[in-house]
């Protein structure tokens, strides 16, 4: 079964209903979607191979329910991949245990608020890679415990490594990452970053340590930021050894869009950019 761009859906299928027979399932673009199937449903989907669900803004988890009981076994899924669902949380929110005997396959891409896999115990006897992107060679495996390693990838917020655009108001809970100590990789790929109405941010917009981690940003957009005294602070900035004569400072040939910041802002000086 395969569901693409149906904005309006709310509901993929009755919480009844059953899939014995369904080898595939695929959706994408269905913002109406909160939660993608019951642990009734689940149970029933003995058939299963392959499960992509991606760019579903408003989904939080992908098996709903309370069941607390009896197990869910997705007795023949091999693949499962979770791509670009900036609201998912886990993908069972069922305290019960979750076993996959052959998955072989987990991607985890752009999900940055996915901070468990299962709220239950979940069995992986076949698992022994996540990857962070399709056909990524990169290993990410903690232990033998899928939870943990879906924990360990939250904490470090290795999804935003593949963020090219990045809208800050969408995530007030980086203000401690913002302020505190950046992985030098965390923003790695971000080309695009607009900064509009974050209430939550100090006086300055980008402390010295955030402005040695966004080395490929072109594109910036400030606005109705009231808090905002400054946009760069780089009293406490060192250049990278040795220094690149091709690098600036921040940005190379960003495009910056500043409007209706804070009536406290004193001075903006940008230098570096043609």
């Amino acid at each position: 079964m395969i569901v693409l761009q149906c904005s309006s859906l709310i509901k993929l299928v009755p919480s009844s209903a059953t899939f014995k027979n369904m080898t595939y399932l695929e959706v994408a673009n269905c913002n109406g979607l909160k939660n993608l199937i019951t642990s009734a449903t689940a149970k029933s989907l003995v058939e299963l191979a392959t499960m992509k669900i991606a760019m579903c803004n408003w989904i939080e988890d992908i098996v709903n329910g309370e069941d607390d009981t009896n197990e869910i076994v997705f007795c023949s899924l091999q693949s499962l991949e979770l791509i670009s669902l900036p609201r998912l949380c886990r993908f069972s929110s069922c305290p019960c245990p979750i076993m996959f005997p052959l998955l072989e396959v987990v991607v985890v891409k752009e999900c940055p608020r996915m901070e468990l896999f299962s709220l239950g115990v979940t069995d992986t006897p076949n698992l022994q890679n996540l990857q962070i992107e399709e056909n990524d060679g990169e290993n990410h495996w903690v232990g033998d415990d899928l939870n943990g390693t879906v924990k360990k990838l939250f904490d470090d917020k290795v999804a935003f490594r593949k963020f090219k655009y990045l809208a800050l108001s969408d995530y007030p809970e980086l203000k401690d990452l913002w302020y505190g100590q950046l992985d030098q990789n965390v923003f790695c790929n971000l080309k695009h970053l607009v900064v509009q109405r974050c209430d939550f941010l100090s006086h300055v917009l980008f402390p010295s340590n955030v402005m040695q981690v966004l080395h490929g940003l072109e594109e910036l957009e400030v606005r109705n930021c009231d808090s905002l005294e400054a946009v760069f602070d780089v009293k406490d900035f060192q250049l990278p050894n040795p220094v690149d004569e091709n690098h600036d400072m921040l940005f190379q040939q960003a495009l910056f869009s500043i409007e209706k910041l804070s009536p406290n802002l004193e001075e903006l000086a940008i230098n570096g950019t043609d």
